[in-house]
Parts: C-alpha cells; structure tokens; sequence
C-alpha cells in the first residue's frame, strides 16, 4: 500500500507539472479526467490479459523485464547500457524494451500494476503534448484535435499500458509534432530537440517501419513545400531532402530494404496467417513472393488498412470499438471528400497530400504483412488519430460555422 501511495503522488506531482508546461487552455477537469481514463485503460489492458487471455505480450515483457531488475545495481547498469542488437539477441526490439521497462519495474518494487501506470502517463503526456502544438498552429479545431489523441477508444486503449507500442505511439507522437512546429516556423526549445532525438533512437529500436514512415512524411512534405516555391533553388532542395530521406530509409532494417521488401511482407503475410484461426483471417493472401503477387492484393489492403473492421466484420466482444470507430471514419472521409469537391476550400495541400500519402503507405503495408484484425488494430493505433484528425476537419467546420 505504501509503494501504490508514494507512486501515485509522484505521478500526481509529474501530472500538475505537465499541465502548467502545456497549458492548452482546456480545463484541469478535462486534463485530469482524459489522464485517468488512459491510466485506467492500460490497467484494463493488463486486467484483460492476465485474466481473460492469461498470456500475451505484455506479461511476457514484465516478467523479462523483472528478471533485469533483480540484478545487483552495477551489473544492472552495465545490461541495460550494453548493445540492443542481433548480435547478443535473437529479439533486439524485445530487448530495448525491457531494458527501458525494467527501470520501472525496478523503482516499483516489480510492481506490473504502478509500472503499467507510469508507461500510460509518457504516452498520455505525448498526446497531451501533440493536442498543445495543434491548438497553437490550427486553434480551431481544437476540440477534434483533443478528440482523435484524447478519447478514440482504439487510440487511448492501444497506446496504453505495457506494451511496445505505448512507447512507440509516444516517441512518434513527438516527432510529428515537433515537425509541424518547424513547418509552421514556431520556436523549438533544447527539451524538444533532446525530445526528438529520443523519439529517432526509440523507434529505430523499436519500430523500423515506423521511423520509415516517418521519414517519407518528411520527404514528402519537404519536397511538396518547397517544389510550389518559384525559386529553382527552393525546388532543387525539396528534391534533395526527399531523396536523402528515400536514401536513409534504406539503412534503417535490411528487411525493409526496397530490393527485400516484397518477399518480407510475404513471409510475415504467410507466417501470421499460418498461426491465425480460419475465422479470424483477413482475405488478404500474398501467394508469392513476387511483386505482381503482392500488387493484387493492395486494393484491399487500402481499404482493410484505413476503414476496417467495420460493422459489417466479424470479432470479438473487444473489436465492437473498432467496428464502430472504422465505420465513423468511413463516413468522416467520404464526407470530406464530398465536401471538398463541392466547396473546394483551402487546404494547406503540401500537409495534406504528404500526410495522406504517408499514412496510405503505413495502411498498406501493416495490412499485407499482417493479414488478421487482431494485430491489424494495434498496428494502426500508430496513425489512427491523425487520419480521424484529417477525416474530421471539413466536416467539423461544416457542422459547426457552416464555412469551410
């Protein structure tokens, strides 16, 4: 009981802190209930899989990750400042992993629970943090702004608790933000470059394919902003940086390498179909490892990617939110676009062609290579708010001014 008080008012103490940096001029109420509904959704998470499931990821990380804890403080130290890679592990990612968990499960005493706590509060702080520099650039959609990051069931549930893609949501959380900030010219403190650095080293730990898509959307948006400039010099330099970006891309994981890439989807198309259920399959089926193989299957796994599962799916009781949420999403995009070819309004198109671009790319990808519902949804927990934000601008500003 003490451990579970002493933690809770160092978190209540990091939380105040928190709100008084970024101060988004939303009220307390409405910053201390959206932190407590995703501190509470990374409990249920845990609750979830060591009642319902009693097994899964999340376990398994806690207990590696309790086994780092209990080492004598200088051999601790020395593990967990000692290489994550393929060379000493045959799951690296799983390694950064639980080496970044163990110091958690260290302070808490072993604590799954306190621990589960803390690793919700940086990815709540991430979101919190994305809501602030979204309300400074684009203060009038505010509210769906705080919506998509702060109470999509699937986004807050996902990016909760002990799991990889807490930390991951998180580090990809700060570096779309603080790139909007350098787009829109705004001023970027130490703590925000230390912030970025952080969020490349974690996800090239971590998650390859997402700091893959990260740098095309930087390409992208580089090139889409500076090629519309008049000067052969700017366009020449749009050109540059998203050429270096598709280069570096290429030194992140030899799987992802474009020459590899194929036959990688197909083998982790076939090996996750292999130990999913008949009924719990998507229809998605790389028979091959062959490029026209693959280009069949794209269509569907656009449209899988970015609006399934829908209502119209079968799951589980858990995969109602997401059945709900996909079928929002689908009438989000098509009314935009509707809206879009009817009243043709001002977008900032460099933002939103790279932005679509990226997360069309990202939606794909995820659903080739992993051809069931179950890992699909939190996999795609990754871009989820950002395309609901996209879906929801228009619409938004239809529904409330009547102007867009």
């Amino acid at each position: 009981m003490i451990n579970w008080i002493i933690h809770l008012v160092f978190l209540v103490v990091l939380a105040t802190v928190c709100f008084k940096k970024l101060n988004t001029d939303l009220p307390l109420i409405l910053f201390a209930l959206t932190l407590i509904l995703k501190l509470t959704a990374g409990l249920i998470l845990g609750w979830i899989f060591t009642s319902y499931y009693q097994s899964g990821d999340t376990l398994v990380f806690f207990e590696k990750s309790k086994i780092l804890a209990k080492l004598p403080i200088l051999e601790y130290l020395k593990v967990i400042f000692s290489s994550s890679t393929y060379e000493v592990s045959a799951e690296p990612r799983v390694l950064f992993f639980t080496k970044f968990l163990s110091f958690f499960v260290r302070i808490t005493s072993g604590s799954y629970w306190i621990s589960s706590l803390y690793l919700s509060f940086i990815s709540f702080c991430a979101a919190w943090y994305s809501v602030h520099v979204l309300k400074n650039i684009y203060p009038s959609i505010l509210t769906i702004s705080m919506v998509s990051f702060l109470l999509i069931p699937t986004v807050v549930f996902w990016s909760s608790g002990i799991l990889k893609d807490s930390l991951a949501f998180s580090a990809l959380a700060f570096l779309v933000s603080i790139v909007l900030k350098v787009y829109h010219k705004k001023r970027t403190s130490f703590f925000e470059m230390l912030l970025f650095i952080m969020g490349i080293f974690i996800l090239l730990k971590m998650k390859h394919y997402l700091l893959i898509s990260f740098l095309l959307l930087v390409g992208l948006l580089s090139f889409c902003a500076l090629f519309k400039q008049s000067s052969l010099n700017y366009r020449l330099l749009g050109i540059g940086i998203f050429v270096v970006a598709v280069i570096t891309t290429q030194f992140i994981h030899p799987s992802l390498k474009f020459n590899r890439l194929v036959h990688t989807l197909y083998k982790n198309n076939q090996t996750i179909k292999t130990k999913t259920d008949p009924q719990n399959r998507l229809s998605i089926d790389i028979e091959s490892p062959e490029i026209l193989s693959l280009l069949n299957e794209v269509p569907e796994a656009i449209h899988i990617g970015l609006f399934r599962p829908s209502l119209f799916d079968k799951t589980s009781i858990w995969g109602w939110f997401h059945r709900i949420e996909n079928t929002i999403l689908a009438f989000l995009f098509s009314f935009s676009l509707l809206l879009y070819l009817k009243y043709h309004p001002k977008l900032d198109l460099s933002l939103v062609i790279s932005s679509m671009i990226t997360m069309l790319i990202l939606a794909t990808i995820l659903s080739l290579s992993t051809p069931n519902f179950g890992t699909l949804v939190r996999y795609k927990n990754a871009f989820l708010p950002y395309f609901f934000l996209l879906c929801s601008v228009l619409p938004y500003k239809f529904l409330t001014t009547k102007e867009i």
